[in-house]
């Protein structure tokens, strides 16, 4: 199922991930957080961050631990999707669940973040302040 998963990222085919997602549920396999991940990229590059959002909730139903991948996955596709107060509120929730961000996380929120100037600047000094 994963190849499958990621070769419907590779076409954009949001929908066919889904039903491949729901396949396995009823076929019991469970999911972990590389099939999440194939998936969440699928919904990123189809800009489908509201799916994207739903497959956050649908992890940690089934037990699986968003990381900072899936958050990645999750705030590009803010970007994408010009939803940068959501991106920035994922950015900041990462302290909360104590997952450590990296340079893709600070590259994704400064790319979601990018019609906000000030803020823009600001997580562009924290991320150089921090190595990045």
């Amino acid at each position: 199922y994963g190849c499958a998963i990621c070769a419907c990222e590779k076409g954009y085919q949001w929908r066919q991930c889904l039903d491949y997602l729901d396949e396995m549920t009823e076929v019991g396999i469970e999911k972990n957080v590389i099939i999440f991940g194939a998936a969440m990229s699928c919904m990123e590059k189809s800009c489908r961050a509201d799916i994207a959002f739903q497959l956050m909730d649908r992890m940690r139903m089934e037990g699986v631990h968003p990381n900072v991948h899936i958050y990645n996955s999750a705030i590009s596709a803010c970007a994408r999707c010009n939803l940068w107060e959501k991106g920035y509120q994922l950015f900041r929730e990462m302290d909360n669940v104590g997952l450590s961000r990296d340079v893709v996380t600070y590259n994704a929120v400064l790319d979601a973040v990018s019609s906000q100037v000030e803020l823009a600047r600001s997580l562009f000094q924290e991320g150089v302040e921090r190595g990045f």
